[in-house]
């Protein structure tokens, strides 16, 4: 299945995904009125990345639990990189302890745990002004 990117608004059919954590993800990028992009495979999956003019930053990242283990998660990060390395900018995700794996295959590199929240890290992949590919 290919991913589709958008702009701006979330689609309707993420929207109606019946999973709590997906819901929370969604409101919150509305609340805060967020801006930015949603990469995703239809009613399976998707990333929310925020436009922070010098940088992006994944603001939700969900997969339907009877997808995962499969590389669609994976997948839609990688298609997340390339747009990020298009855009010649850096990329920042908070990321609950133990979920790190795919982001640093990716090549984002671990900061350190966040102050305000403990069981979380911050990473970065960094713009370096070449193609990078992510799941090396």
């Amino acid at each position: 299945m290919g991913v589709v990117s958008i702009g701006v608004d979330i689609p309707e059919s993420l929207r109606q995904i019946n999973d709590p954590f997906s819901q929370e993800l969604i409101e919150l990028w509305d609340e805060r009125h967020m801006k930015g992009r949603t990469f995703y495979v239809e009613n399976k999956g998707y990333i929310l990345l925020q436009d922070c003019k010098k940088h992006w930053t994944i603001r939700g990242f969900f997969v339907q639990a009877e997808d995962r283990g499969r590389g669609l998660g994976s997948n839609i990060l990688a298609n997340v990189c390339k747009f990020v390395d298009s855009q010649k900018q850096d990329c920042f995700v908070n990321i609950t302890i133990g979920a790190e794996n795919i982001y640093i295959k990716c090549g984002f590199e671990i900061l350190g745990p966040r102050p305000d929240f403990p069981d979380q890290l911050r990473a970065i992949r960094r713009y370096t002004g070449h193609d990078q590919q992510g799941f090396s």
